[in-house]
């Protein structure tokens, strides 16, 4: 915690007080940037068990799944074409 231990003892209360005000500063934004409480993020709420939860999104519905699957098949499928088409050219 302290770096400087042995001069502590040649610090006035006054300079040890700076120190600590400043440490703890370092420590409340670091808890404020784990708890996400800084720059936006989300809060993580407590319920009565103590664990943290975030607000969930909404999923994809089963259609959408299933519309989005389809577009992947096609895309890798063309990827795929592609790469065997530059590898056949390399050849």
């Amino acid at each position: 915690m302290f770096r400087r231990c042995a001069t502590l003892r040649d610090m006035s209360t006054n300079e040890i007080l700076t120190l600590l005000e400043a440490e703890r500063t370092r420590l409340d934004r670091a808890i404020e940037a784990l708890r996400g409480t800084h720059r936006g993020k989300l809060p993580v709420t407590s319920d009565a068990t103590g664990a943290g939860s975030r607000a969930r999104r909404g999923g994809m519905s089963a259609a959408a799944r299933k519309e989005q699957s389809q577009r992947m098949r096609l895309y890798w499928a063309k990827r795929k074409k592609t790469t065997a088409l530059a590898s056949k050219k390399k050849s």
